[in-house]
């Protein structure tokens, strides 16, 4: 669900030609375009802005806008600033993810804090791949080895170093990282639900807590899954939506990922695609590409449950303050991700 588009194009505009040509040195700069992506997410304000300038030669270029919401709010922390400096870091660390060209904290700007950021050119599989697009299109050899780089790029993504990650800490959520997310979450449900007890929920998250698992702090990229790669043929060109970025460990991500199969698919009632890689050899592989070894990934997985049934908790909760009742309705009685807890008895 996109979220909504608040600022208007000519506001837009008008403010961005002077904070450009302040902030880059850019001369004779316009902007146009401001289209919104087709797959966009709902935790940001996303344009597409075509930038013309003259620097010292005349340009032009592409990026994408990103405006921290202030309003329709996804996430209980959407930090946008935190988000541009992982990129910053990941992108030293030569990782495939897109350029943060400038960011703006002053919301008194736009509004709200912003960032200006490359526009990775590509292609980015839709949320109905196992029935329509490009990858369905694909042959099954290319699906393959689509789904297996960008495996490889979130063992590379857990692999990175993150001794300068400490801004992604969450410290008045718990001790160490793994604690911090699980009482994240929870704070996040609770806001969620406005306060009301999701009773299946907060007990999976009670025995989530008791059983937690030893890790290694590690960078979690958080929202990690095949839709949110762009890839150029099928080698991985950009990792992006980096909103729910921790250091709880890389598992946190493969968790994520597998979830995400099932949700896809079989909570969708449909196939798998052929070539796919299925859980299994998921698993051999990313042991192989040097993930960490998949210990408990059963918790992983419904921890990656918890999350996404609070996020969808979140979904239905905006839906109702818009009065959106006919959606809230449907949406009420069949929240994907506790359809997929249920039929892995997590809850």
């Amino acid at each position: 669900m996109p979220i909504e588009q608040i600022h208007d194009a000519r506001v837009l505009a008008n403010e961005l030609v002077p904070w450009l040509e302040r902030t880059l040195g850019w001369r004779e700069v316009s902007v146009g375009g401001f289209d919104q992506p087709a797959e966009a997410g709902g935790s940001n304000e996303t344009r597409f802005i075509d930038v013309h300038w003259t620097d010292p030669e005349p340009r032009a270029q592409r990026f994408i806008l990103r405006i921290e919401p202030t309003m329709n709010q996804l996430f209980l922390d959407p930090s946008l600033e935190r988000q541009c400096l992982l990129l910053d870091n990941l992108k030293g660390q030569g990782l495939p993810v897109p350029e943060v060209f400038a960011f703006e904290s002053d919301p008194g700007v736009l509004g709200a804090p912003f960032a200006v950021m490359e526009c990775v050119a590509g292609y980015i599989p839709s949320p109905s791949y196992n029935t329509a697009g490009w990858l369905f299109d694909a042959p099954p050899e290319i699906r393959r080895e689509l789904w297996l780089h960008g495996l490889a790029a979130l063992v590379e993504i857990g692999n990175a170093a993150v001794d300068e990650m400490g801004f992604l800490a969450r410290p008045t959520y718990g001790g160490d990282p793994i604690d911090q997310e699980l009482h994240y979450t929870l704070a996040s449900l609770r806001w969620a639900t406005s306060g009301t007890p999701a009773k299946g929920l907060e007990a999976l998250w009670a025995d989530l807590a008791a059983s937690r698992p030893d890790f290694q702090p590690r960078l979690s990229w958080g929202d990690a899954r095949v839709g949110n790669v762009i890839f150029q043929d099928t080698s991985v060109a950009a990792v992006i939506d980096w909103e729910q970025a921790s250091l709880s460990g890389s598992l946190v991500d493969l968790g994520w990922w597998l979830f995400f199969d099932v949700f896809h698919s079989t909570e969708r009632g449909v196939a798998r695609l052929e070539g796919l890689p299925d859980r299994s050899e998921t698993l051999d592989r990313w042991v192989a590409l040097g993930g960490v070894e998949p210990t408990d990934i059963d918790w992983y997985e419904r921890f990656a449950g918890l999350r996404l049934a609070t996020i969808f908790a979140r979904v239905l909760q905006l839906a109702e303050e818009r009065g959106d009742n006919e959606f809230a309705d449907s949406f009420r009685a069949r929240n994907p991700a506790i359809r997929i807890l249920e039929a892995m008895n997590a809850i």
